[in-house]
């Protein structure tokens, strides 16, 4: 028997799909007995949004909140409330029509550079060094190479560089300490 209110982990030899539970995390025990025998979830429970699973020894339930190692990768929080806290077009797009735009326009560069001929993605082994790369177009910014103050070679404003290394820089490392997933786009 297990102590309702304590973390179990789940051993099963597979992840249980139709529960959505995920062998090897762990999840919130919220009732322990003794009779059930198999993996299902509860259905008044599913209708909040909840997933559960049972055991012979327990019952556990999956949820971020009540489960700290259970939460699946996502870039935006599942709960629709706290997805409103993330205005990606009024509090992005909006602010920063230009600078994100150029952004796209220097993963496009890249891509050419690093892998012509190649559908546009993200070699995340080509060049990580991004705190680096940002300081050396900082001081970039105050040369001209031909085309204009603060402007690579080829015209390209040096700030279009640094704003994309900052995003590269803020998505990896979310992707390693917080819960955000592998970027679409991004080959390993």
């Amino acid at each position: 028997m297990f102590k309702t209110g304590s973390l179990v982990k789940y051993t099963g030899e597979t992840n249980a799909g139709s529960t959505r539970i995920i062998k090897g995390h762990n999840y919130k025990v919220i009732q322990s007995t003794k009779t059930y025998t198999s993996v299902k979830p509860l259905d008044h429970l599913q209708r909040e949004g909840v997933w559960s699973f049972m055991t012979k020894d327990f019952i556990a339930i999956t949820s971020p909140i009540l489960a700290k190692n259970s939460r699946k990768k996502t870039t935006l929080p599942l709960a629709s409330k706290e997805r409103k806290d993330f205005p990606l077009y009024s509090g992005l797009l909006q602010y920063f029509p230009a600078a994100l735009t150029q952004v796209s326009y220097v993963s496009k560069i890249g891509n050419d550079k690093h892998n012509p001929g190649e559908p546009l993605h993200h070699s995340r082994g080509k060049s990580a060094d991004h705190a680096d790369c940002i300081m050396r177009h900082l001081l970039d910014m105050k040369e001209n190479f031909g085309k204009g103050l603060g402007r690579d070679e080829n015209g390209v404003p040096q700030v279009s560089y640094i704003a994309w290394r900052a995003l590269a820089l803020a998505q990896e490392w979310l992707e390693q300490n917080s819960h955000a997933p592998l970027a679409p786009a991004a080959k390993i």
